[in-house]
């Protein structure tokens, strides 16, 4: 008997006896299966065709049959030719997390939020949670200039936290002057921390020294849930992106001015990360605007000398980004989660590390307690030799993690 994925590649034959085409990759596993049910089709094929002979003497039903056969024999044979895609890294840590929140590395440890609790720290070293500093509840953590930064908006405190891991205790830093400025996002630079306010629609500048705002960039003229998103750097320059947006805006931080956006056609919903030479973008998620059509569904890569804009399809629909080890790695929630390598050296995927048995479905995360799915804000971190993925915790009952995922 046929694998069923094997079957299902078969059987897409069309009411004209044309076969539908494969998908461009598959697993060593599939690719297997598909070869056998090439081999044992066409050794089947003879006899299958002497009984039918016997038993039919009409010669356009001959022909017919010869025909879907023919067809029959094509499809097998396209779904034999699948390009073989690697896992491109491996699992070595799966380490239990409550709750749900983004994940960040720096100051010897790896900082994941649980929003119903606080911060959690996870020792590198053993691979286990080692601390949570209660209260410390938000979006992402970011860490540098001597503390671990949490962007914590609306229901919470309308305030960028200041955490201090050794004394485990936080300051609220105020980001703009209404009582939703939503702050969501940050990045650290030399002396900074810049802030987006998702619904105050401005960048901010946070003085490390002071914790006072010392420059308010104007990003999207919106006043309400249109704010950036998401917030990249290289330590010279800042990266934004929105969920509404298409377009990714340069900041440089000399001068806390926009020195250009850069249109983005599939839309700037999902991560962003930036390398020396690109700025990566993920399409995928924020129903119901323009990322959220499947068309739109990829990794968009800027080249920052000339502006091109290049997009990759990785096969689902990405909702986070990240360059590191040489590759570019996003984070595909649909139709299963999986970890997506892109080489960066040719635009095409590397490998496909599949993280999840489950069929995920594209709706709003909040309510779909059967998907395991990665952290909408930023799922992905980098440090120690790895990369850190957060999977929320769905449901009642449902566990959250981090996976520690080695990249080599």
């Amino acid at each position: 008997m046929l694998a069923p994925v094997v079957a299902m590649a078969i059987a897409v034959i069309t009411a004209s006896g044309a076969a539908a085409a494969p998908p461009a990759e598959c697993t060593a596993a599939v690719h297997a299966q598909r070869q056998h049910a090439l081999v044992a089709y066409q050794h089947a094929m003879p006899e299958q065709r002497r009984a039918f002979f016997g038993t039919h003497r009409n010669r356009a039903a001959r022909r017919a049959f010869v025909r879907r056969q023919q067809a029959k024999l094509r499809a097998l044979k396209r779904a034999a030719s699948c390009r073989v895609v690697p896992a491109g890294a491996r699992v070595v840590a799966t380490i239990p997390v409550t709750g749900a929140g983004g994940v960040g590395v720096g100051a010897g440890s790896v900082w994941v939020i649980d929003r119903t609790s606080g911060l959690i720290r996870i020792d590198p070293a053993t691979n286990t949670a080692v601390d949570t500093i209660p209260g410390v509840v938000g979006a992402a953590p970011v860490v540098g200039e001597g503390a671990v930064w949490v962007p914590s908006g609306t229901p919470f405190y309308n305030r960028l936290l200041r955490v201090d891991p050794q004394a485990r205790t936080f300051v609220q830093v105020k980001t703009g002057p209404s009582a939703d400025e939503w702050p969501i996002t940050a990045v650290v630079t030399p002396g900074a921390v810049w802030v987006g306010n998702h619904h105050g629609g401005a960048i901010v500048r946070v003085d490390t020294r002071t914790n006072a705002v010392v420059a308010t960039i104007p990003w999207s003229g919106l006043t309400t849930l249109g704010g950036v998103y998401h917030m990249a750097t290289d330590g010279s320059s800042v990266w934004a992106t929105g969920s509404r947006a298409t377009d990714a805006t340069e900041i440089d931080a000399a001068t806390n001015s926009i020195v250009r956006r850069i249109p983005v056609p599939n839309g700037t919903c999902g991560g962003i990360d930036v390398d020396s030479s690109s700025v990566w973008v993920a399409s995928g998620y924020d129903q119901p605007y323009q990322c959220w059509h499947r068309p739109n569904w990829g990794v968009s890569r800027i080249d920052r000398a000339t502006e091109r804009v290049t997009r990759i399809n990785v096969g689902g629909r990405p909702i986070g980004v990240g360059a590191a080890f040489g590759s570019v790695w996003a984070v595909v929630d649909f139709p299963q989660l999986q970890l997506v390598r892109i080489n960066p050296a040719n635009n095409t995927v590397a490998g496909r590390l599949t993280l999840s048995d489950s069929e995920c479905h594209p709706t709003v995360p909040e309510l779909d307690a059967t998907c395991p799915g990665a952290e909408y804000s930023t799922p992905l971190a980098t440090g120690f030799g790895s990369l850190w993925l957060r999977v929320n915790s769905r449901g009642a009952g449902a566990s959250g993690q981090v996976l520690r995922i080695d990249p080599k």
